[in-house]
């Protein structure tokens, strides 16, 4: 079973997607993506599915989104990323290298 939720930026330009998998015996996956929404298209799939969306909140000014991240099955450290939509960037947190990155760049980023 799955289910998804829609968190818009406070100026409804664009949103994230939360959906839920159960990966086995109850182990959940919060799979997240990040969309412009008009045009609607696809800006960001963060990671590769196993990474989890443990917690996201907007900027007040729509400019940022922050979202903390697990790895499944949790052998990997958990790391927390600022997403810019507008520039299509991503600026991780320490102790991650903390270093502009282009979106096309975050899944190789975080298969290391």
């Amino acid at each position: 079973m799955s289910d998804a939720r829609v968190l818009p930026s406070p100026d409804q330009r664009y949103h994230l997607v939360l959906i839920n998998h159960e990966m086995r015996m109850s182990h959940w996956v919060t799979e997240a993506t990040l969309w412009q929404r008009d045009p609607s298209r696809l800006l960001l799939q963060l990671g590769d599915g196993l990474w989890s969306c443990e917690e996201a909140a907007w900027s007040a000014d729509s400019r940022r989104v922050t979202v903390r991240l697990r790895r499944y099955p949790g052998d990997t450290p958990e790391i927390v990323l600022d997403l810019y939509p507008e520039q299509q960037i991503v600026i991780p947190h320490p102790p991650a290298e903390v270093q502009p990155r282009p979106f096309a760049q975050l899944t190789t980023f975080l298969a290391r």
